[in-house]
């Protein structure tokens, strides 16, 4: 539930047609915990259970390695 809705607020920062992405985090994660209704140590479980779709977080940076592949996921 967490990673989903963590993998939907970060698609919804990539351009449409965009294959590949990174982009700064509009928030801290406890903001962003607190925006999508999660615990605040959701963001960070959510973020690691990610890597796995080609997602890396090092501080507020955020790297999405393919976006067509994170979007069928969720």
């Amino acid at each position: 539930m967490a990673a989903q809705s963590v993998a939907n607020f970060l698609l919804r920062q990539c351009p449409d047609a965009a294959l590949q992405a990174t982009f700064r985090l509009p928030y801290k994660k406890q903001i962003l915990a607190g925006k999508l209704r999660l615990g605040p140590e959701a963001p960070s479980r959510a973020f690691a259970a990610l890597a796995q779709c080609g997602v890396d977080v090092k501080g507020r940076t955020v790297r999405i390695e393919n976006v067509v592949q994170l979007r069928e996921v969720f």
